[in-house]
């Protein structure tokens, strides 16, 4: 009787819709489906054992005849109870398996309401990370092609310095002999003390061989563009004379009379004498009718001046019968500054865009833990 009242019971409360209350219902059907459970076996353990004695008694024990009737009637008396029973037990596992769905559903229910709150947030993180996972591969392509840039314009480089190298290792062998004629100038400038000098200064007419010996010093000024005051003011001076024209004295004085004369002979720019002026060079300092020894009756100025412009002739003529590798070395020192610049831009892109890809990677790893939370 309690066992069905029980049963009645979870029956009413199994049409409660809630959560909590499918829960209380659950745990009151269990215990009484155990509790059920149990009483149906002690019976039916009874029942089998009036069987046994039913079976004795047909096999002759009559002595027992009244007991063993008595235990029948008591076992069909059981066998009722088992069969009342048997349908509260029966509708108790019904009513565990509807509370057991009901409480599945409500967890589903749950489960669906919780993801449909969380799914826009999952899918924004996702997308960003997306996002930031696109933006990084473009960077690190980026960078992928800066490093291969830089790595070519390195290996530009690299072979113009080789090529350079070699083009220099060359014209240090041609220009060999120009270091003695270098220091033969320099010798002749210092031979050419301001005594001597001062004394050609002073001269309003001096010798024919003095001015002479010193129209080659005045060429080699004009040739090279140095001075343009200078020869500004002889054009002045003497209107009718052309560019071409032997220099006069004044004109050469006024030369001799700079204040930083001796200057100009040291830094005097050899390598840029023009090939117009060398054959009037070589006439006028390898003349038969006028040797080193006329020089030095002039003036001892004239000898050192004579041995200067003789030395910075020979340095001309060597570079320009060597001018070919002079110009192969000019233009490979320009290819190599060039491709230098070049690499240093690659190497400026290649710095860039390895902060990009640093500053990429941290957005990236900031994106991915918003996910993973």
């Amino acid at each position: 009787a309690p066992s069905i009242a029980s049963a009645s019971t979870l029956q009413s409360s199994t049409s409660v819709r809630d959560t909590a209350v499918p829960a209380i219902g659950l745990c009151a059907a269990s215990s009484m489906v155990a509790e059920t459970s149990d009483a149906l076996s002690q019976s039916e353990n009874v029942v089998r054992l009036l069987g046994l004695f039913k079976e004795a008694r047909a096999g002759g024990f009559a002595q027992c005849d009244e007991e063993l009737w008595d235990l029948f009637r008591l076992s069909q008396k059981v066998r009722l109870h088992c069969d009342r029973l048997r349908a509260p037990v029966a509708f108790t596992s019904q009513a565990v398996d509807s509370v057991c769905s009901q409480l599945a559903g409500r967890l589903g229910e749950l489960g669906r309401q919780d993801q449909a709150e969380l799914q826009p947030q999952e899918q924004a993180a996702m997308d960003e990370v997306a996002a930031k996972e696109a933006a990084a591969e473009v960077v690190l392509q980026r960078h992928a092609a800066a490093t291969a840039r830089l790595a070519a314009a390195q290996a530009v480089t690299a072979a113009d310095e080789s090529r350079l190298a070699e083009l220099q290792a060359e014209r240090d062998v041609l220009m060999l002999p120009t270091e003695t004629l270098c220091a033969q100038a320099t010798a002749a400038i210092r031979a050419m003390h301001r005594a001597f000098v001062d004394e050609l200064r002073s001269y309003a007419r001096p010798p024919p061989s003095a001015q002479r010996t010193l129209y080659p010093v005045c060429i080699l000024f004009r040739g090279t563009g140095l001075h343009a005051d200078v020869f500004q003011i002889w054009q002045l001076t003497t209107p009718t004379s052309a560019q071409d024209d032997p220099p006069t004295w004044p004109q050469t004085r006024a030369l001799l009379c700079r204040d930083h004369f001796f200057d100009d002979l040291v830094n005097f720019p050899k390598d840029r004498v023009p090939d117009e002026v060398l054959p009037e060079l070589q006439a006028l300092l390898y003349d038969p009718h006028h040797s080193e020894e006329d020089s030095r009756h002039a003036s001892e100025a004239c000898l050192a001046a004579h041995a200067w412009a003789k030395a910075v002739l020979q340095y001309a003529l060597i570079r320009k019968q060597h001018r070919p590798v002079m110009e192969r070395c000019d233009e490979a020192g320009n290819k190599l500054a060039r491709s230098r610049a070049e690499e240093a831009a690659s190497l400026a892109v290649v710095a860039a865009e390895q902060e990009a890809v640093a500053a990429v990677t941290a957005e990236l790893n900031e994106a991915r833990a918003r996910f993973a939370k």
